[in-house]
């Protein structure tokens, strides 16, 4: 089976949910019923999402948030996003240094049939990004794993996409790896900045000799030049740098992959934006009925090697 055929197969038990998305906002934070899982593959303990977001963002003083949130103090007038870079299909820049993906199409037409504005800055780094969000100087990042840590703080949507975490090796020095406890005792790295969920970050933490690597999309460099063993990415991510810097014959991508994770939009408490979640969920499952999420995930994902 293809690679783009595993996505597409991995995305629709995720987003094909048993839910019912909320009619309504609620003015403090909604509960839109759902339940996902950032799921090992293989028999480790899954880190459920609870059912709903109902723990309390950052709070700051209202005079502020009102500051930072500009035109959004008292409605959604605007969507400001952000998002990771080179991270296809979900978000990505195009040659032209375009925002693209997955997550943006969504958002774009989202945005376009609700009457707000759209404005997506993927220019700005995963960290400061976070910040941003956290304080409300902007509204989402179109496209985030669930953490127990992130729920606490920020509020998701329903997932629209599912991307499996995997590990990359020297095509001239691969060893078995049928789970992440294969991993110790081995040299690993794995981007700055992000998550790949609860089970993973906690495991890698106690137990995995692992760098973050301030590379981006330059990381795989680390496994040619062998100054580590491994390489964690999610699947697309390290399929697209392959691709774009050529060297299919020179890393080598182990199945299978470490986890599954649900991607969803990640909400700032303090954007008035957030009271939008329930009508967006309601547009994901629209776009899926329809088949528009399969068109959106096919057009943005880059040509994959076959190896």
């Amino acid at each position: 089976m293809g690679t783009k055929c595993k996505f597409l197969l991995a995305l629709l038990p995720v987003v094909m949910l048993s839910v019912t998305a909320p009619a309504t906002a609620q003015t403090n934070a909604p509960s839109v019923g759902h339940k996902v899982v950032n799921a090992p593959v293989n028999n480790t303990p899954i880190a459920s999402m609870p059912q709903g977001n109902n723990n309390p963002g950052l709070l700051l003083p209202p005079a502020v948030t009102n500051a930072l949130k500009g035109p959004n103090a008292t409605q959604c007038t605007k969507l400001r996003a952000s998002g990771a870079v080179g991270w296809e299909p979900v978000t990505y820049l195009d040659d032209r240094r375009v925002a693209r993906g997955l997550g943006v199409d969504i958002l774009q037409e989202f945005a376009a049939r609700s009457g707000i504005d759209l404005e997506v800055n993927l220019d700005i780094p995963w960290n400061r990004a976070m910040l941003m969000l956290a304080n409300g100087e902007i509204d989402v990042m179109a496209g985030a794993y669930f953490t127990q840590q992130r729920d606490r703080q920020f509020f998701y949507s329903l997932p629209f996409a599912s991307d499996d975490i995997v590990v990359f090796q020297n095509a001239d020095h691969v060893f078995e790896v049928n789970e992440v406890g294969d991993l110790v005792n081995r040299r690993g790295a794995r981007p700055q900045g992000g998550s790949y969920g609860d089970f993973l970050d906690r495991y890698a933490k106690d137990h995995l000799d692992i760098i973050f690597s301030p590379t981006g999309n330059r990381i795989l460099d680390l496994l040619i030049n062998q100054r580590v063993d491994y390489v964690m990415l999610g699947r697309y991510d390290g399929l697209a740098n392959i691709a774009n810097d050529n060297i299919s014959d020179q890393i080598h991508m182990v199945e299978p992959p470490l986890v599954a994770n649900p991607v969803m939009f990640m909400f700032s408490r303090q954007s008035p934006c957030m009271k939008m979640v329930p009508e967006l969920n309601s547009f994901i499952v629209e776009l899926e009925k329809r088949g528009r999420l399969k068109e959106m995930i096919e057009a943005h994902l880059p040509a994959l090697p076959q190896n």
